[in-house]
């Protein structure tokens, strides 16, 4: 019996759309970092339509891997993200912190740990259900 959380609904949509929010945030912000370095601006590309992707497929569907994925992504860009602010990214300077990123890690911290949680409970298998008529076939076969 899938969980409700897992179901597409009002959980699902909000999460979902948190993480398309994300990564239309790095869209817009994309060609900004493509003047700075052109690996971080394709970076946040990916990140961006990686975001979009998900969201939308975790609204969509609500499955659990939708629910995995954007938790994985949006918990690896809030890494990437503290990791360009205090020690820098390799290659490029280090960034002060500011209040878009901060507010846009935040969600993207909100989804990683909501969507994590949600996949990793829901993933169960179901438990086996005694079919008279599947056991009276398989006993019929074998004699």
């Amino acid at each position: 019996m899938e969980r409700w959380l897992l179901r597409p609904g009002a959980v699902a949509t909000t999460v979902g759309q948190l993480a398309a929010f994300a990564g239309g945030v790095h869209l817009a912000l994309a060609p900004e970092h493509l003047r700075e370095s052109t690996v971080l601006g394709w970076l946040f590309v990916a990140d961006g339509a990686a975001l979009l992707l998900v969201g939308g497929w975790l609204v969509l569907t609500g499955r659990v891997w939708a629910w995995r994925t954007a938790g994985a992504i949006c918990a690896a860009t809030v890494l990437a993200y503290l990791i360009s602010r205090t020690v820098g990214l390799p290659g490029l300077h280090q960034e002060a912190f500011d209040l878009r990123g901060i507010v846009v890690s935040s969600m993207e911290g909100l989804v990683a740990v909501s969507a994590l949680a949600a996949g990793f409970v829901g993933d169960r298998p179901p438990r086996p259900q005694q079919d008279p008529a599947w056991l009276l076939a398989l006993a019929a076969r074998d004699s």
